[in-house]
C-alpha cells in the first residue's frame, strides 16, 4: 500500500515539475521548454530544459511572442511581422484591454468574435477550464478524504491522484489557449477593427473592414 501511495505522489510531483520550466512561445506558435539565462536588447539566451548542463542558445526577440516563467509570470513581445497598430491590439496581462481601453468580459468576447479562429480558441480555453475544475476539485476531495480516513482503498488513491493531475493539466492548457486566442486576434485582424457606441436603437457594435 505504501508503495502505491509513493508511486502516486511521485507521479504527481513529476507532472508538476514538468510544468516548472520557462516556456518560450515563438511567432510560429511553437513552444520551447527552456531555462532563461538572459534577456538582452535584441536576443534571448536560454538553455534547453532537458539539458540544463548543456550549451547556451540564443534567439532573436523578434521571433518570440511570449515567455512564461516557472513562477507563472509572463513577458509579452510584439510580433514584428504584424502591422496591427498597438491601439488595436488585445492584451490580457492585467485585465482585458484593447490598446489602452479596458474591456468588460462581454466586450472582450465581442472583440474576439470578429475573428472566428481566435474565438474558437477562446471557447476551447473556457471548455478546458471547466473540464479542469470538474475533474480536479472532486479528485482533490476524494484524495483528501482517503488520506484523512487512512483508507486502504488503492483505487481511491490512484483515481484521486490522476484526477488532480489531469484537472491541473486542463486548467494550464486553458490559459495557454486563451493566450493563443489573443495572439491569433492580434496577428489576423490587420484589416478589421471594431467600434462600440450609441446608436438610435441603443448600444451597438460596429465591425469595420
Amino acid at each position: 500500500m505504501k508503495k502505491l501511495i509513493t508511486t502516486v505522489v511521485m507521479f504527481i510531483l513529476f507532472v508538476i515539475v514538468s510544468y516548472s520550466q520557462d516556456t518560450i512561445t515563438l511567432v510560429t506558435g511553437e513552444l520551447v521548454k527552456t531555462k532563461i539565462v538572459e534577456i538582452g536588447q535584441t536576443e534571448i539566451k536560454y538553455k534547453k530544459f532537458d539539458n540544463l548542463n548543456g550549451p547556451i542558445y540564443s534567439i532573436e526577440k523578434s521571433n518570440v511572442t511570449l515567455i512564461r516563467y516557472e513562477n507563472g509570470t509572463t513577458d509579452h513581445f510584439i510580433d514584428s511581422r504584424t502591422t496591427l497598430p498597438k491601439d488595436k491590439q488585445l492584451d490580457i496581462s492585467a485585465g482585458y484591454f484593447l490598446g489602452n481601453k479596458k474591456l468588460s468580459n462581454n466586450e472582450f468576447k465581442q472583440v474576439l468574435s470578429t475573428n472566428p479562429k481566435a474565438f474558437q480558441e477562446f471557447k476551447a480555453s473556457k471548455l478546458n477550464y471547466i473540464l479542469g475544475c470538474v475533474i480536479a476539485f472532486p479528485s482533490s476531495a476524494l484524495l483528501g478524504w482517503t488520506l484523512g480516513t487512512k483508507s486502504t482503498d488503492a483505487g481511491a488513491y490512484v483515481f484521486g491522484g490522476l484526477g488532480i493531475v489531469s484537472g491541473f493539466a486542463f486548467i494550464l492548457n486553458s490559459n495557454t489557449l486563451l493566450l493563443k486566442s489573443v495572439k491569433t486576434y492580434n496577428a489576423g485582424q490587420n484589416t478589421i477593427s471594431y467600434k462600440v457606441g450609441l446608436t438610435a436603437d441603443g448600444l451597438g457594435l460596429a465591425i469595420i473592414f
